[in-house]
């Protein structure tokens, strides 16, 4: 099984949860760099690496009959030859997300879907020449108001604090950049096999923990294979033409006005059945747009790409080191790093 040459392709996205620091720490910026070196690190990328080896490369293999090959395109360059030794990814590329996360406010995505409208509005009826001197008071509507970019904010949602711009998830805005970088990477490598596309597309965080492995089977054309359908967003298995729209997200959140992106609202999330707040009429009133780190992922593959969510394995909420893996440990002084 010749790497390279595979029939299916497992691209690991985004960054490396810190679990030296505990609680939900995803990479800001360069200045955050991951400690490679720390025992804990280390400790963790052994046993992501083995578990996805185990439970997905392995299936995924056998079930494709050919390599499973895999890409990288991860926010932690300290990282880099651990992966490059436990992954011998095809391709992989490295890159600080600073500058990502400063564009993000310049999205279209990280604005209501109502500005749409009031944008050109604005403009058509904007004067060409201003008779008074513009009052120190801020005297604008409210619609408009609310469709100036604003910067990277906090916003409590879903009882957890996140970082956000607008009403867009920066972490997951992020991730969608890298999910498009991932499969610009996978693009590239068919066209260097002389157009040769693969079959089936994983894509996955690097820093999971997989409780169980994946079923040894093809990926029905029309499915998207996921932990939680409708929940769990650790990772994605599909045909290749659904992974083509799939790394779209980020030029939607570009090009598109509306919670699509890192958000989710209480309209999508009753009508694709995502999460588990209910639906009453009151619940919904209150609720209207929630800055969400997973949910919205359900529901772009259903509304944009017309899939139909599947149940991979029943994998448990706690598969992400900060979860449990820093608590374990933190108490803890490691004897040894044995590789």
């Amino acid at each position: 099984l010749r790497p390279g040459c595979g029939r299916v392709a497992i691209a690991l996205v985004g960054g490396f949860s810190d679990i030296t620091r505990g609680g939900h720490h995803a990479k800001f910026s360069s200045a955050s760099a991951i400690n490679a070196s720390h025992p804990l690190t280390r400790a963790w990328v052994r046993v992501t690496s083995k578990s996805l080896r185990k439970h997905v490369r392995e299936p995924l293999a056998e079930a494709y009959a050919s390599a499973a090959d895999v890409f990288v395109y991860s926010w932690d360059r300290p990282l880099e030859s651990d992966f490059a030794e436990r992954y011998e990814p095809v391709a992989a590329e490295y890159a600080d997300n600073a500058p990502v996360l400063a564009q993000l406010p310049q999205l279209k995505g990280t604005l209501p879907k109502e500005c749409d409208s009031t944008l050109v509005s604005r403009r058509l009826t904007r004067p060409e020449k201003r008779v008074k001197p513009r009052p120190k008071k801020r005297t604008m509507p409210k619609a408009q108001e609310a469709c100036h970019p604003r910067g990277m904010h906090y916003s409590r949602s879903d009882a957890t604090r996140a970082h956000a711009v607008g009403h867009m998830h920066a972490a997951s805005a992020s991730w969608a950049y890298a999910v498009r970088e991932a499969h610009r990477l996978i693009t590239e490598h068919e066209a260097r096999r002389g157009g040769l596309e693969y079959e089936a597309v994983y894509f996955g965080r690097p820093d999971i923990y997989m409780h169980k492995s994946l079923a040894a089977a093809r990926v029905p054309e029309g499915a998207v294979l996921m932990p939680s359908p409708g929940f769990g967003d650790n990772f994605f298995l599909m045909a290749r033409d659904n992974a083509r729209r799939f790394s779209e997200m980020y030029h939607v959140a570009e090009t598109s006005y509306g919670c699509e992106i890192g958000c989710v609202t209480s309209a999508d999330r009753c009508a694709f059945k995502v999460g588990k707040r209910p639906c009453d009429a009151a619940t919904r009133a209150k609720e209207d747009v929630s800055v969400d780190g997973q949910l919205w992922k359900s529901v772009f593959v259903q509304r944009r790409m017309n899939a139909t969510l599947v149940a991979a394995l029943r994998q448990p909420l706690d598969v992400a080191p900060y979860r449990f893996f820093y608590d374990m440990c933190k108490r803890f002084r490691p004897l040894g790093d044995d590789p």
